[in-house]
Formats: structure tokens, sequence, C-alpha cells
């Protein structure tokens, strides 16, 4: 089985990353969801990937987001810092 994971020329890559994972090849998944997001042409493809990655290490995917809206008219200034961490299913909250 893990001879036609490897040697599959069709296998979506998000599938194929799944896959590795659950024939126990978790380094070479993680490795591959690395090296293939962000650019991937595929935006469906890219967000299976992305989910599947997510679950996988959740300890190691996390952001932090910083925003400053400004109303001028009204003299408001406001500041927000916001962490996302991930929920199980690679849904962010």
């Amino acid at each position: 089985m893990e001879k036609l994971l490897i040697e599959s020329l069709t296998l979506p890559v998000a599938d194929k990353n799944y896959a590795l994972q659950a024939v126990g090849r978790h380094q070479q998944a993680w490795q591959q969801a690395q090296q293939e997001i962000g650019v991937l042409a595929d935006e469906v493809a890219e967000k299976q990937l992305r989910k599947n990655h997510v679950n996988q290490h959740p300890n190691k995917t996390h952001s932090v987001r910083a925003q400053q809206t400004s109303i001028t008219q009204w003299n408001i200034n406001r500041f927000s810092l916001d962490y996302y961490a991930p929920h199980y299913n690679g849904y962010y909250r």
C-alpha cells in the first residue's frame, strides 16, 4: 500500500498528505504540506491541505493579527490584537 501511495501520480495533494499520515509517515506528510501550501494553484485543494496540516500538529499552527482602525470624522481610534489557534477539524476561531 505504501508503494502505491509513493508512486501515485493522480492522487490529489490533500489525499496524499492524509494517506501519508494514515500509514505513519508523519514527518514526510508535514514536509510535503510545508512545501505545497502557498504554491498550489487550486484554492480548494489548498484549503483541504491546510485542514489536514493543522490537524496533524495543532500546537505548531497559530497566528497573531494586529489591526488599527481610525474614524477621523469622529476622532475614534481602535486597536485590536487577535490570537488564532486551531480547533478540531481545522476551523480557526
